[in-house]
């Protein structure tokens, strides 16, 4: 039988990812986009960063992606980093 015991233990909120990930280790992991959001708009502020990210979080294809990205990059950089560190894979 398998035991599982659902109360995890963290040093601080940051290491919830790796947390999970140690519990669940095959077990895909995304972000929420609104959860990304909430954080980035804490440095960019301004619907134009909202409705850029939510663009990018649509599209359906790498290009797509791409392409959104790129336009965030050109209209902020720094925004552009900040999201890019993320993976696109979550």
């Amino acid at each position: 039988m398998y035991n599982f015991n659902p109360i995890l233990k963290l040093k601080c909120p940051q290491g919830l990812i790796q947390a999970i990930a140690s519990v669940f280790p095959n077990a895909e992991h995304r972000l929420c986009v609104k959860h990304i959001h909430e954080n980035m708009k804490s440095q960019f502020k301004g619907g134009v960063y909202k409705d850029m990210l939510w663009n990018a979080a649509r599209a359906t294809i790498v290009v797509e992606f791409n392409k959104k990205m790129a336009q965030l990059k050109s209209y902020n950089s720094a925004a552009y980093d900040w999201l890019i560190k993320i993976s696109a894979k979550q």
